[in-house]
């Protein structure tokens, strides 16, 4: 696909394509090809998933944090099913919370709902002998990364050998 030339009206009907095999709408992990060429025609991923009429999610800012006993308990959730992602140099900044029950996936969206005003993304997939799917609900927000590192000593990356619960500031 890379040495022909593509059209923006190519591009769309490879998406439409791309979502009834998928049954879902696309991500650009889905099909590096269709990314390249979204980037270099439309500008973004984003752009092409605008032009064939989806809903863009934009960047959502997480003003304020008040430690109440639902902030203690996603800290809780955090430390001992979650992880944190803090990269300066790629701007990445993440936190994920992982489940393999349906009903605490929902009660995690709403309380991150209720907390941080945040819709939070979801992936699910299919791991090892595990019947159910595990759910990664995920957070991306500079600031709350850089406040619960900060404020609540919670590290980046591994941390399950060092990470002692936070005490009530």
């Amino acid at each position: 696909m890379k040495n022909k030339k593509i059209s923006k009206n190519e591009l769309i009907r490879r998406v439409a394509v791309l979502e009834r095999r998928l049954n879902r709408k696309p991500r650009k992990r889905d099909d590096n090809s269709l990314n390249y060429y979204a980037r270099k025609i439309l500008g973004s991923w984003n752009n092409l998933i605008k032009s064939v009429g989806y809903k863009i999610k934009v960047n959502q800012e997480i003003k304020s944090i008040k430690f109440n006993e639902g902030f203690a308990y996603f800290l809780g959730l955090l430390i001992t099913d979650g992880h944190i992602v803090c990269n300066n140099d790629l701007k990445k900044y993440q936190l994920a919370i992982y489940t393999s029950y349906f009903e605490e996936k929902e009660m995690l969206l709403a309380l991150i709902k209720e907390l941080f005003d945040y819709k939070a993304g979801v992936s699910q997939r299919i791991c090892g002998f595990n019947k159910r799917p595990n759910f990664e609900i995920r957070i991306t927000s500079k600031n709350l990364v850089k406040t619960i590192i900060k404020d609540y000593n919670i590290s980046a990356g591994p941390k399950s050998l060092n990470c002692v619960v936070p005490k009530k500031n």
